[in-house]
């Protein structure tokens, strides 16, 4: 089984307080449910041409992912910033990907943004959820939207993402209590070869940590984790059986940190939490990965 691995998109918070963002469209090795879930993806996203640096590129537009993603090999050693960030794939490894700095025309955004750099991302370009963004419904009616049909638009061999839908009505009844130290950011989590799927960028961490008290690490480091090791353990945990009874509610919860519910994304438990500065999805760990 795969190792946990590090990557970027909506954001995921680890129970350590580290957030890491959630990537729709890129997983390490396509299996029969990440294809499924990349087909859905490309019924329901728009995928069109744009330009980056002058040369023409696919651009899918991602409503489930809060970064952006470009294909590695578009972009030159200048432009990196030397950072790496965390982000979550569609599988469920979490990885930790090269920075770089863009300059993108597309119907749906133009200008400079910060983007992790994958080698074998569904599409060259995959725009998410970011500052400034059009939605996938509303592209730039002043610049040309070009579909590009889907047999030229296959995966470079994938690193796919899940899509996250935010509920709008409220439970008035407080959420099921989660001991800090069990909820994670998506970003985390470890290497470009062995981490999964959620990214942090320094400005959210500094912000965050202004907030939060230091928590404390895993007894086991989660990049030594499988995604099945951890949905087993998530299962096992007596602790957490009120957050899945609560996963499919309609309405989210109130809890300290704002509205929140809990999901699961690819069988394994988070915690989605929106109503504040910036909505995150956090990892919630089980009891045997905390430090006693």
């Amino acid at each position: 089984m795969k190792q946990i691995k590090e990557s970027d998109s909506y954001s995921i918070n680890l129970a350590c307080g580290h957030e890491i963002p959630i990537v729709s469209a890129a997983c390490e090795e396509p299996t029969d449910i990440t294809e499924k879930i990349l087909s859905d993806v490309k019924e329901r996203m728009p995928v069109v041409e744009g330009y980056l640096k002058g040369r023409k590129v696919s651009v899918l537009r991602d409503s489930g992912c809060s970064g952006v993603i470009v294909r590695k090999d578009l972009i030159s050693n200048d432009q990196l910033t030397g950072v790496d960030q965390l982000c979550v794939l569609i599988d469920g490894t979490v990885r930790k990907i090269p920075e770089a700095i863009v300059a993108v025309d597309t119907p749906f955004f133009t200008g400079s943004l910060k983007a992790l750099c994958m080698k074998r991302p569904v599409y060259d370009l995959i725009i998410g959820n970011v500052p400034g963004v059009r939605g996938p419904e509303n592209p730039d009616p002043k610049l040309s939207v070009k579909e590009v049909p889907s047999e030229q638009c296959e995966p470079h061999n994938v690193e796919e993402t899940a899509s996250v839908e935010i509920g709008t009505s409220v439970e008035s009844r407080d959420e099921p209590e989660v001991a800090a130290d069990q909820m994670i950011p998506s970003d985390d989590v470890g290497d470009d070869s062995d981490i999964g799927g959620a990214v942090e960028t320094r400005a959210q961490k500094q912000k965050r940590n202004e907030n939060l008290k230091p928590l404390k690490t895993a007894n086991v480091p989660m990049d030594d984790v499988t995604p099945e090791q951890l949905r087993q353990a998530q299962k096992e945990d007596s602790t957490l059986k009120n957050c899945f009874k609560h996963v499919g509610n309609p309405r989210p919860l109130k809890g300290k940190e704002g509205i929140s519910e809990f999901i699961l994304r690819n069988d394994i438990l988070y915690r989605k939490v929106s109503g504040n500065d910036k909505p995150s999805d956090q990892l919630v760990v089980p009891e045997k990965f905390k430090i006693k």
